[in-house]
Parts: structure tokens; C-alpha cells; sequence
């Protein structure tokens, strides 16, 4: 209705604005197609208006969107944009929610000093900004950083950092969210005991906000700390539970890790035959992204399949 209010009234600036708030909601639904096109639609739209404001945000839109569809190389040009249009604006909450989300995809490349950098910086832009939210957001992924380069008490640390920003201010997504990666860090750990407890919090939080994608990277990770205590009937079921999201919602990234630790944790069950067509769903999936992790996730499914 807005759209088209906007078309007949020959508003331009309505029209990109409705576009980009369209693909706010499409992407919230996992529409990613749809997100794209309309992210895409207002981002043309802003540049021939020479909207700088309107460049920036459609442009963080459009590679938020890429990065749900892991096209990490295309979100990090759009992040990229993104920024440079934030830094000509002067617009800190911009710069440093920007700076996130571009070192947010540095991380999913496993660029990891390049993310630390960026998530660093982005941390304090946005504690200078009162941007205590977005603070946590960035601390968040900035203990990922940690976890991946295996430095567990920095990731401990500076999640349960964002954990208390995010609680002081009442943000239970971003409170989640940290609970999310305190729980991946204890499997990573194999403190499966303290991991379940993070997890079974973060998933009854996302549930509770309607958040069904994160409920399922929760339930993901419960499977692993399940397997970790040798409860393997609880693991299959888990991530069973997980691949099931991720397929309804064609998650397809997603449901390929999730298929790699369902086929760990048959294994472990004694249910070689079912493994071994998880694992090939897993592979077919992977091999629709070129990138280099995906590269290396294939190669450790693969390696699995051998063992």
C-alpha cells in the first residue's frame, strides 16, 4: 500500500524508503530473493537521488541479506559501501554499527585478524556512541573471533561483557546472542555441562522473541554438548530437531553444517547407512557456495566420510 501510494504520487524518496523497509521485513521472514530485490531496487533508487543517508542504509540491507545467504564476498563489498557512505555522512551510530557488520563477515571468511580489528573498533565506536546494544552485538562477535583463534578465556570474557551490556539495557535478543556464543565456547572447551546451561537459556530467549533461525543454531549446538556427555540418542535428536529448521525456513548453509553434525552424532549411534546420506546432503548443499570456508567445510565432511 505504501509502495504504491508512493509510485502514484510520483514520490521517489517513499519509494526507496518502503523498498528498503520491504526488505527488512522480507529478509526477517527468510525471503531472501525478495530482500534482495527490494534492497537492490532502493539502494538504485537512493544512488540516482543522490541520497547519501538512503545509499547507506539500503546498502547495509542488501549485505545483511547476502551474509543470511553466506555471500560473504557480496556482503563485504556492500558493507564496504556501507561504511564509506557512513564515514561522508559523520554519522557515528552508522560507522560503528557498519564497521560491525563488516568485520562480522571478515569472520565468517575465518579472516580472523582482520575481524578482531574491525570488531575492536567497532566495540568502541559504539561504547562512545551510548549504543550499548549494538556495543554488545559487536563484543559478541568479537569473542567468536576469540573462540575460532582458540583463545577461550578472551571469548569467555568479552561475551559475558556483552551478556551484562546487553542485560543492563534490556535487550533480550542481544543477551541471547551472547549466551548463543558463551555456549558454542564451552562445547569448544568441552565443558558440555556448562554449555547445555547457556544454550537451553539462549534457546527458550529466542523462542520467546521469535527468532525460529537462532532457536535452531541453539538447539545445533545442544546436539554437540550432547554428544560431548555420550547422551547420543539426545544429540540425534537435537540436531535432527535443528535441520528441520533450517530446511523449513531453506536455510541451506545452515542445514548443511547441521546435516555434518547429525551425521557425527549417527555415527556415534551406530547408524552408519543414515550418516552416510546426511553427509552426502551436506556435500550437495556445500557445493552451491565457492568460497574458501566453504571449501574447508566440505573438506572436513569429506575427511569424515573417510574415517
Amino acid at each position: 500500500m505504501a509502495l504504491e501510494s508512493a509510485l502514484r504520487a510520483g514520490d521517489r524518496y517513499g519509494e526507496a524508503i518502503t523498498l528498503d523497509n520491504l526488505g527488512i521485513a522480507c529478509r526477517h521472514l527468510f525471503r531472501l530473493a525478495e530482500a534482495e530485490e527490494c534492497f537492490s531496487a532502493a539502494l538504485n533508487t537512493f544512488q540516482e537521488l543522490g541520497n547519501v543517508f538512503g545509499v547507506a542504509r539500503a546498502a547495509n540491507g542488501l549485505g545483511v541479506t547476502h551474509m543470511f545467504a553466506h555471500r560473504v564476498e557480496d556482503a563485504t563489498t556492500c558493507f564496504e559501501q556501507a561504511l564509506e557512505q557512513a564515514n561522508e555522512l559523520g554519522n557515528v551510530l552508522y560507522t560503528g554499527a557498519f564497521t560491525r557488520n563488516l568485520g562480522w563477515a571478515f569472520l565468517e571468511c575465518d579472516e580472523l585478524d582482520r575481524a578482531e580489528e574491525l570488531l575492536s573498533r567497532s566495540a568502541a565506536i559504539l561504547a562512545d556512541a551510548k549504543e550499548p546494544l549494538e556495543q554488545a552485538e559487536a563484543l559478541t562477535l568479537l569473542s567468536a573471533v576469540h573462540r575460532r583463534a582458540g583463545r577461550f578465556t578472551p571469548a569467555n570474557e568479552t561475551a559475558e561483557r556483552a551478556l551484562a551490556i546487553a542485560g543492563e539495557a534490556d535487550g533480550k535478543l542481544f543477551e541471547s546472542l551472547a549466551l548463543l556464543e558463551l555456549g558454542r565456547n564451552a562445547v569448544a572447551q568441552r565443558e558440555a555441562t556448562e554449555a547445555l546451561a547457556h544454550l537451553q537459556q539462549a534457546a527458550a530467549l529466542f523462542q520467546r522473541i521469535g527468532r525460529p533461525d537462532l532457536q535452531a543454531a541453539a538447539w545445533d549446538a545442544t546436539g554437540e554438548a550432547y554428544l560431548l556427555l555420550g547422551r547420543v540418542e539426545e544429540a540425534v535428536a537435537f540436531h535432527r530437531q535443528a535441520c528441520s529448521a533450517f530446511r523449513s525456513r531453506d536455510d541451506r548453509w545452515s542445514l548443511a553444517l547441521s546435516l555434518a553434525h547429525l551425521a557425527v552424532a549417527l555415527t556415534r549411534q551406530g547408524a552408519p547407512q543414515e550418516a552416510r546420506e546426511q553427509r552426502r546432503e551436506a556435500l550437495r548443499l556445500l557445493t552451491a557456495f565457492h568460497d574458501t570456508v566453504a571449501q574447508a567445510r566440505r573438506s572436513e565432511v569429506e575427511a569424515a566420510a573417510r574415517a
